[in-house]
Order: structure tokens, then C-alpha cells, then sequence
């Protein structure tokens, strides 16, 4: 599992074996159930849209039309968006992309990065959050200062909302449950932590 440089997974986080919380004074926290994150992952997706194509439709006007279906460029978007998303999650990280102590994966429709070491909590919530800044807000920004219907920019602001929506969840689970300054690590499918 270790080496190389990126490490892909088809299959669940890789879990750590060098990495023993009990033993190393870390404690678990709360994670939702998969039919919970699930059920999260569709309304925090389905409410990003709706905000995003809402503001969207604000700056541009009545002229602005949603459809979901109107043209290819959706699914060429969402193509290329898929990596630089998650690339944006590992620019943030404190080692490069080519440490061996991050991950890539793809597992049960979505794709994720793991960092398998110590990383402060604000430092852990940026990461989370940073593609959604980048990817939605930015062009958010672009639309507004230009004012017209910049339709790429309003697809791309749209698509990168869906796909952040794990990352949203992370993002309010991490903020409530880790106390400030602590550092955040993952073994698996389990966040730990440790002032």
C-alpha cells in the first residue's frame, strides 16, 4: 500500500497499520452512519444547487435559464472538474502530492483524498472547503463583476457545488466535534483526534 508516488484505491480509505490511535492518544469521533451521509449527501447537494442557481439567477436576471440537460458541455465539465477538484484538496495539504501520505481513491460514487498523517483542525476545514471556495464562489464572483450569463462559469459553479457536498458535511462534522487547535488524522473511514 505504501510507496510510489500517487497511491489510487478503488475501494474503501486505506487504513494505516503504522497508525494506532488508542496508543498514540487520539480519540474517535462521532461519524454518521453511510445511510445517514447518504441521505446528507443528497440534500446538502440538492440545497447547494438550488442557493447557487438562486444567486446566480439573482446577478444575471430573469434571462437565466436552469436546465439541467440543455447541452453536453455538463458532462464535460464534471469530467474535468472531478481531478482538479481533488487536486485543490492536496495543494492545501502540508506535504507535496508526491508524499507517500496521501491517497487517492474512488469508493461507493465518490472520489476522495486521504492525508495519512497529523494536520491541525483550521488547517483540516480549509482543505475540506477550498474547492468549494475556488470552484463555486470564485465564479460566483466572476458572474456578479461581469453581469451577464457566463455559462460555463455558471455550470462549473453549479457542478463543483454538487460534488463539495461531502465535503460540506465533513467540513460542519469536523467543526462541531474537535475542539480548536487540535490535530485531526484518519485511519479508514475514521476520523480521530488529539489536543
Amino acid at each position: 500500500m505504501r510507496g510510489g508516488i500517487v497511491k489510487w484505491f478503488f475501494n474503501k480509505l486505506p487504513k494505516n497499520e503504522d497508525f494506532d490511535p488508542v496508543e498514540e492518544g487520539y480519540k474517535g469521533i462521532n461519524e454518521p452512519s453511510n445511510v445517514k451521509i447518504f441521505i446528507m449527501k443528497i440534500l446538502v447537494a440538492t440545497l447547494v444547487v438550488i442557493v447557487v442557481g438562486f444567486i446566480i439567477k439573482l446577478i444575471i436576471g430573469v434571462n437565466y435559464k436552469f436546465a439541467i440537460w440543455d447541452n453536453y458541455m455538463w458532462f464535460v465539465i464534471l469530467i474535468v472538474i472531478i481531478p482538479i477538484h481533488e487536486l485543490l484538496h492536496v495543494i492545501l495539504l502540508p506535504e507535496r502530492i508526491t508524499s507517500t501520505n496521501i491517497y487517492f481513491g474512488y469508493y461507493r460514487g465518490s472520489f476522495y483524498v486521504d492525508y495519512a498523517n497529523d494536520i491541525k483542525k483550521n488547517r483540516y476545514l480549509l482543505v475540506g472547503l477550498f474547492p468549494l471556495l475556488l470552484l463555486t464562489l470564485f465564479p460566483i464572483i466572476c458572474i456578479s463583476i461581469f453581469k451577464s450569463n457566463i455559462e460555463i462559469l455558471s455550470k462549473i459553479a453549479l457542478i463543483n457545488g454538487m460534488l463539495s457536498c461531502g465535503d460540506i458535511i465533513s467540513f460542519f462534522v469536523i467543526l462541531r466535534q474537535i475542539p480548536k487547535g487540535a490535530y485531526v488524522r484518519n485511519k479508514g473511514d475514521v476520523t480521530y483526534w488529539k489536543c
